[in-house]
């Protein structure tokens, strides 16, 4: 038995046993099986190579398919038995011009004796046209065994040979059973995994089981979790794919991982499709055939696509023909019907896209995977093998397109956090439903007056669920006399008012009862800066780190109100005041209460007019003049010549 992993070159292996033993065969025979056509012809390519590259001689007739369908790979058509019986034909006919019709059954049989070696499916090896073979066979070597249906593996077996070869691997695809009384049975169990099941676990195993243990194929990084999750480890990537990938411009592996994506059941053939997936694919696409750029590297390696390149631009047309080579360099697989049909609508010609089943066998130096399914159920992509095959196809670059981390559901909760001075602030929670039953998530903290429940709402939605679903519980609190929050307005921006609640607030989230005691704040520009003081200036135990996009460390020269020392006036400037002025969601009443939470404080505007030179005023919560007190992990987001960035 041989165990081939993807990437390790079994059928070349099989080639390579062929020719060191065809000048051994004498009056013997071999006979090469697999359970599929394609498997089939793909031995026939390799060993016809084989012969190429090493300058072996290979009269007419030497190597046979057998077959009821022929090639759709011209050269291969030559070797095919039927093909030759006309070839034979025509011969004999030209000098017998009343040649009887029984004559082409002699002439098959003496084709299929001159033979050394005959390709066939395991299910045509039953056929009497190779009934000629009984103790003609000094080996049979079964490739893809581990996909063939046990009581088809046994066929070939008829033939009375002593010796055979299995190849295949437990962990890709298994035999296709559709029945479900099939199924009960385990029908699906190949011959190949009924036995390797029982030596695997011997201590001398390798006796009887060889392993392939280098791989050719993937770049490394493509090879890891595929190798540590079925193979132990075991594979070793051979030092020609590293040279190989040298100047390959892209990653070798990607995720995209499309939050807002939602399978839909196509009612005619009762299959998943995912138009989101669809449309992002469909531009990643367009984006790898029309760039010359990114193929650069590869058309060195290959005249043939040398001699299409027309010209240097950056980029091309799809129906260019150096596009459509790029084209037959990529394949997108996807484990639903419904799916592939969409995805040949629309994506590129050239591009192969296949279910899974029918890419095994198949490499490309470009695999696009399409899960379609995640939000509420992985589907196919829970069954190993099928995930072991999409995973193992690429040579250089895999993406996977779908929503493949997002492993949670959840729900909401609205809560009043009560302040020492006897104010509620509005809290709004989004928790994750826990997997076991004592299960708990750390807090993601976002605290600014932008009015959470109406002004923000939409905008923080998409936020909310990436994290949400990824295990966090994501809390959203507006500031003292702001949005949903009871007390009056907050006297201007980062206030000791506003630094106190916000420590009683982490305080309570640590204790919430889905918390594990944890705490992060997170934000862009207001709840940027107020996360960071807080990591700076005040540092409860609950705070772990902080997240901070478009922040600064200068309240003064970078913030907005005067960069460079000049006085800036813009729309936030009006619209703030205006903001803060609104009445409390979510009843929006208009009474005497609003008049006195609202408009007793002064406009921001009025006091920042007070203080236009950089004094304590900008200084006290300037976290520049207080770097050594930044302990806790800091994630920054701007750009560097942006005003508001440290």
């Amino acid at each position: 038995m041989v165990l081939g992993p993807p990437g390790t070159g079994k059928s070349r292996t099989i080639a390579n046993v062929v020719l060191n033993i065809l000048p051994k065969l004498q009056k013997k025979k071999l006979l090469l099986c697999a359970p599929s056509n394609k498997a089939c012809d793909e031995l026939l390519r390799r060993i016809v190579d084989r012969f190429s590259e090493e300058n072996i001689p290979c009269e007419p007739g030497t190597v046979i398919r057998v077959g009821c369908q022929a090639s759709d790979e011209y050269k291969l058509s030559d070797y095919y038995l039927d093909h030759l019986v006309l070839q034979e034909l025509v011969r004999q006919l030209k000098s017998k011009p009343d040649l009887l019709n029984s004559e082409a059954q002699k002439i098959e049989k003496k084709i299929v004796e001159k033979a050394k070696i005959v390709i066939s499916t395991l299910n045509y090896c039953a056929s009497t046209r190779l009934r000629h073979l009984v103790h003609k066979l000094a080996l049979i070597i079964v490739d893809e065994a581990s996909q063939g249906l046990e009581p088809d593996l046994l066929i070939p077996l008829r033939f009375r040979c002593h010796k055979l070869i299995l190849v295949g691997d437990p962990n890709q695809l298994s035999p296709t059973v559709l029945s479900d009384a099939g199924r009960a049975y385990n029908l699906q169990q190949s011959l190949y995994s009924r036995i390797y099941s029982r030596f695997r676990n011997y201590k001398d195993k390798s006796s009887t089981i060889t392993m392939l243990i280098t791989q050719y194929r993937m770049h490394l990084e493509i090879c890891r979790f595929p190798n540590q999750c079925f193979y132990g480890g075991r594979l070793i990537t051979h030092s020609s794919v590293a040279q190989r990938m040298a100047h390959f411009p892209l990653r070798p592996y990607s995720v995209y991982d499309l939050i807002h994506g939602r399978h839909e059941m196509d009612e005619g053939t009762r299959s998943s499709y995912n138009m989101l997936e669809v449309a992002c694919i469909q531009r990643f696409c367009t984006m790898l055939v029309t760039n010359v750029n990114i193929w650069q590297s590869l058309i060195g390696q290959n005249s043939a696509m040398e001699s299409t390149q027309s010209n240097s631009t950056a980029t091309i047309q799809l129906n260019d023909d150096f596009s459509i080579a790029i084209q037959r360099r990529i394949a997108v697989i996807t484990p639903y019907s419904a799916q592939v049909a969409l995805l040949q609508k629309y994506l590129p010609p050239a591009i192969d896209v296949m279910t899974v089943d029918s890419s095994q066998g198949s490499e490309k130096d470009i695999i696009i995977i399409s899960c379609v399914r995640g939000n509420d159920s992985i589907g196919f992509l829970d069954d190993k093998s099928r995930l072991n095959v999409m995973l193992t196809r690429a040579k250089y670059g895999l993406y996977i397109f779908g929503e493949v981390l997002n492993m949670y559901e959840f729900k909401r909760e609205n809560l009043w956090l009560l302040m020492p001075d006897g104010v509620r602030l509005s809290a709004s929670l989004s928790i994750p439903v826990p997997k076991h039953n004592h299960e708990k998530f750390p807090v993601l903290f976002e605290y600014k007056p932008y009015r959470k429940d109406d002004n923000f709402f939409n905008f923080d939605q998409s936020n909310i669920f990436y994290l949400t679903r990824r295990g966090f519980i994501v809390a959203k609190v507006d500031i003292h006399g702001t949005g949903s929050s009871e007390g009056v307005l907050i006297e201007r921006e980062y206030t000791i008012e506003e630094l106190n609640d916000c420590e009683h607030v982490i305080e309570q989230l640590a204790k919430y009862p889905h918390s594990n005691g944890r705490v992060g704040m997170y934000g862009l520009n207001w709840s940027a800066f107020n996360s960071l003081m807080m990591a700076t200036f005040r540092r409860p135990n609950a705070l772990q780190a902080v997240f901070a996009a478009h922040a600064s460390d200068d309240l003064y020269k970078n913030d907005i109100h005067y960069p460079d020392g000049i006085l800036h006036l813009d729309h936030y400037i009006v619209s703030i005041d205006q903001t803060n002025a609104l009445p409390a969601t979510p009843d929006y009443l208009i009474n005497q209460q609003w008049i006195k939470q609202r408009f007793t404080r002064r406009p921001w505007s009025d006091i920042y007019l007070e203080h236009q030179l950089d004094n304590s005023f900008w200084r006290k919560y300037s976290i520049k003049y207080a770097y050594d007190n930044l302990t806790l992990p800091v994630y920054l987001i701007g750009g560097l010549y942006d005003p508001l960035v440290l």
